[in-house]
């Protein structure tokens, strides 16, 4: 890969206490109008001195000149007391545009929230009831359909049996995956489910705290009853000691022959010696059955390290490449940092392998960052004028590492903008 061009700008000033997120997406299949939805996470220590992260603020804003000026559409700000209030809670997952039907879909997370327990922890209210909401709009996003439920189209599913092997108050999923197209008016795109305990095989710290698996889900355009169809696959399974408290936050990537590789976050344990990795897994039959689970490796066999952390595939228009976005690293670790560097490499479809010699970086850390700074959890689209590619995400936390935040100001982070020029 020739050498990348990076230009890092401040996007959004944050608020003291408010680290901020942005999910740009363009409302239709031609224009350059941009929908953002803009988060405010915030921080709140309940009286054990836990942590609780919670949205402080969420804004919908829309800008009709590719991003240039926004104005904003909604607003939602929490009640005194945020996320202590007990009750449902809605958290955004981002958008996706269906080109064929000019689709606009949005997504949101659903569960509920008790103040009494800790926010991770296996079998609390929280894993036990996420369920994913979406909504669509026909209009370049000035009108929207009611919030409905995702719930497989087969007999046999309901709003408590959504989805195979997941029920409502026993097990949690939630649609946190990347949604990628099939063809034009259907979409393929991972859920996270999380299980009350993990398998007593798993012995490690991080299955103490949340053990999940992964399922995959097909949906397609309906014109006639005006609504997405879902099918769900099987159940994908990562086991110890391969990794540590099964598998999240998975990533699609389009393969040659019909084809598509499926990559999961998965932590290690450093009491173990296990280290945190990606696990790959492929499907023929677009995503309902899948392969045995393997580490993602570069060309030559030896795998691709990193954190256990976000990551994302993205496809140019301009190069006609796919490229994997994430935070590669020389070697193992064994947790969820360092997530620096943010790196960009290109992605052999064929071989379903990482070109070792393409890795560029992006972003790494500054001299006297903390050295907990994190570069991840970021936003990403193809800007339609220049062919960039755009990464918005928050640069937190600022001057402190996490053990030493004391206060919900120290957790404050700015969101930054990269515009991407891949050659």
């Amino acid at each position: 890969m020739n050498s990348i061009s990076v230009k890092r700008a401040v996007h959004l000033k944050a608020s003291p206490g408010d680290s901020l997120y942005a999910l740009p997406q363009y409302v239709s299949r031609v224009g350059l109008t941009l929908i953002d939805n803009v988060r405010a996470e915030a921080l709140h220590f309940d009286e054990q001195g836990r942590k609780h992260y919670y949205s402080r603020q969420l804004i919908q804003r829309q800008a009709e000149d590719n991003g240039r000026s926004w104005r904003v559409v909604k607003e939602w700000t929490s009640a005194p007391g945020g996320m202590r209030q007990a009750g449902e809670h809605q958290f955004p997952l981002g958008l996706f545009l269906l080109p064929g039907p000019d689709v606009l879909v949005e997504l949101n997370s659903i569960y509920t929230y008790r103040p009494d327990e800790p926010m991770f922890g296996l079998g609390n209210s929280i894993s036990r009831t996420y369920r994913t909401l979406c909504r669509h709009s026909r209009d370049s996003g000035r009108t929207w359909s009611e919030w409905r439920q995702i719930i497989d189209h087969r007999p046999g599913y309901d709003a408590r049996r959504w989805a195979p092997g997941v029920e409502v108050g026993v097990q949690g999923g939630v649609g946190d995956g990347q949604a990628v197209l099939m063809d034009d008016a259907t979409i393929l795109m991972s859920f996270m489910i999380q299980h009350p305990q993990a398998p007593s095989e798993d012995v490690s710290a991080r299955a103490k705290e949340l053990y999940s698996t992964e399922l995959c889900a097909q949906a397609h355009w309906d014109a006639e009853r005006s609504e997405l169809i879902w099918t769900f696959g099987e159940k994908i399974e990562v086991s110890f000691p391969e990794v540590c408290g099964g598998c999240c936050e998975a990533a699609l990537a389009r393969l040659t022959k019909d084809r598509w590789m499926l990559t999961m976050r998965c932590q290690g344990d450093p009491a173990l010696k296990i280290p945190s990795r990606r696990m790959t897994t492929i499907s023929a039959d677009g995503g309902m059955t899948w392969s045995r689970p393997v580490p993602l490796a570069y060309e030559d066999g030896s795998p691709v390290w990193t954190p256990a952390s976000v990551h994302r595939f993205f496809v140019s228009s301009r190069t006609g490449k796919t490229y994997l976005i994430a935070n590669i690293l020389p070697g193992p670790v064994f947790g969820q940092t360092p997530r620096y560097p943010l790196s960009i490499a290109e992605f052999d479809v064929d071989r379903a392998v990482v070109l070792k010699g393409s890795i560029q970086v992006i972003q790494d850390r500054p001299a006297g960052a903390p050295e907990d700074r994190r570069y991840t959890n970021f936003g990403e689209y193809e800007d339609r004028e220049t062919g960039e590619l755009v990464l918005l995400l928050p640069e937190h936390p600022q001057h402190k590492n996490y053990a030493d935040l004391t206060e919900p100001g120290d957790y404050t982070g700015d969101c930054l903008i990269y515009r991407i020029r891949l050659t």
